[in-house]
């Protein structure tokens, strides 16, 4: 496989060994030969906040692009195949795999200040949002299913909004103190697994 930061650059494409864990996406410069090397990829990026955002055909090779959020924000990369059977196997690989990772991890807990109050954000795969107030007891502050989030979007920096349709809260402005990405890369990748087992297409 040959993965590019640029698809518009060929001299910028280059040959690496890609692999596919139960929890990870990983390139290597060449093929591991050994349990060191297994263990030290040159990246490696966590499945459920992997997505898979377009394919395509550029100069006879078939292409396609991922998104993988980190701390420090988004990486893209295009990675190309020998052939569409190829690209439709890794495509398929990374779906999955993303949808498997989310079923598995079933909850992403992180705190974030809500109304300038220090709170804990707990997202649950069956059960959607809930919001716990810092601190001992983590009294309820709200809690909302997955139906009812009507848009999410962010600053791409610290904060993350998501509109629950509610007319007394309104859109929630939550602080997350960092980077929001991966958590809304891990909630699409949720909602998508779950439409997935409903047997639709996201």
């Amino acid at each position: 496989m040959s993965s590019s930061e640029s698809s518009e650059d060929n001299e910028r494409w280059h040959s690496i060994f890609a692999a596919v864990t139960d929890s990870e996406l990983r390139f290597y410069e060449s093929a591991p030969w050994s349990g060191e090397a297994w263990r030290a990829p040159a990246e490696a990026y966590s499945l459920i906040a992997t997505r898979l955002v377009g394919s395509g055909k550029r100069d006879d090779f078939p292409e396609f692009s991922i998104r993988c959020a980190t701390v420090e924000g988004v990486v893209t990369h295009s990675l190309r195949a020998e052939t569409h059977r190829d690209l439709a196997v890794w495509a398929k690989s990374l779906v999955n795999g993303s949808h498997a990772s989310a079923v598995t991890q079933k909850e992403l807990v992180c705190r974030c200040l809500w109304k300038g109050r220090p709170a804990q954000l707990v997202i649950h795969y069956e059960n959607g949002f809930t919001l716990l107030e810092a601190g001992t007891g983590s009294r309820t502050l709200w809690r909302y299913p997955f139906d009812r989030l009507r848009n999410s979007s962010d600053d791409g920096k610290r904060f993350l909004w998501l509109d629950f349709g509610s007319s007394d809260e309104g859109e929630v402005e939550l602080d997350i103190e960092g980077c929001p990405k991966p958590i809304v890369f891990i909630l699409h990748n949720f909602l998508s697994a779950k439409i997935h087992r409903l047997g639709l297409t996201a």
